[in-house]
């Protein structure tokens, strides 16, 4: 028995486009969290923005973000395409995180990191603290 192997799945505008983003000025924020599972410590999120001008620049249509093949793209661009593929952050080696993040920047894509206190956890508890770090996060950008 011959497996197939699994078909690739980008990040794409798939929800956004049937809300009208290639059509609007409507700016879609990107928001997620972590440390829910933790024993201890803050809960953290971040959320981004990408412009529409700028998701289709670097890639990214309504089917999704491929990088091309051959094209005269920057390091940054590189990383920045390398970066929108990735499924799960916590498999990427920190040292790579820190070039992704050098991506974003440079690519002017707008984010923001905020957490939620374990002294906020313990008086919200873990999913309104969760929220909590998320509408800072989305308030930062």
């Amino acid at each position: 028995m011959t497996l197939k192997k699994p078909k690739m799945v980008y990040p794409d505008f798939t929800s956004e486009a049937s809300l009208g983003f290639f059509i609007s000025d409507a700016l879609i924020i990107g928001v997620d969290e972590v440390g829910r599972g933790c024993l201890a410590g803050p809960v953290v999120a971040a959320a981004a923005v990408v412009p529409k001008e700028k998701a289709l620049e670097i890639g990214f249509s309504k089917k999704g973000a491929r990088p091309t093949a051959g094209s005269e793209k920057s390091r940054s661009e590189i990383e920045l395409h390398s970066f929108l593929q990735v499924k799960d952050s916590k498999l990427i080696p920190e040292k790579i995180r820190h070039a992704l993040v050098s991506a974003l920047d440079d690519q002017g894509v707008i984010h923001s990191i905020a957490e939620a206190s374990v002294t906020e956890i313990a008086k919200l508890n873990i999913l309104y603290a969760s929220h909590l770090a998320m509408e800072r996060a989305v308030a930062g950008v």
